[in-house]
């Protein structure tokens, strides 16, 4: 085998470990895509899905995914490798009274979350609402709740984070 072959087999080696290495940063029940774009670190995430909030988990509680997670580590995604952070929400029906989505993050290793925003929904979307996530941030999550009279909800939230170089 050449020099090169052998180059090119513990090059991608190393590139499979390492975006393995990314993925095992994130937990709990939500949809976590790394990959590359171009030669820059890329994820996306999927916290909530067509999710009937306030059919699932009733009123005036966060939940952090699907699951409806309400532990200090639901929902959670490690931010610290990107420096461009989106969240968007996308509430197509709302049968609550409304529905109130706010982005956290931490810092450093503080276990505390802190509130980036609060945005009250008090009718559906027309078009999605997008929230950029300027601060620093070590870690990231979405909470979601339902106020008032519950009735059928679908709210769809994401995210798209991109890092430096690799």
């Amino acid at each position: 085998m050449s020099k090169w072959v052998k180059q090119f087999i513990v090059g991608v080696g190393a590139l499979l470990i390492s975006m393995a290495a990314v993925a095992a940063e994130d937990t709990s029940n939500i949809t976590i895509t790394s990959s590359l774009f171009n030669d820059r670190w890329y994820k996306e995430v999927v916290w909530f899905d067509a999710y009937n909030v306030g059919g699932e988990a009733g009123t005036n509680t966060y939940v952090y995914n699907e699951a409806e997670g309400t532990l200090a580590s639901s929902g959670e995604v490690s931010a610290k490798a990107y420096v461009n952070r989106t969240i968007q929400i996308r509430v197509a029906t709302l049968g609550s009274t409304s529905i109130d989505v706010r982005p956290e993050g931490r810092v450093g290793t503080d276990t505390n979350w802190g509130e980036i925003t609060t945005k009250n929904f008090t009718a559906a979307t027309t078009i999605d609402y997008v929230i950029p996530i300027n601060e620093f941030l070590e870690d990231i999550r979405v909470g979601v709740r339902s106020n008032g009279t519950v009735g059928t909800d679908s709210v769809t939230i994401s995210g798209a984070m991109i890092g430096d170089k690799r």
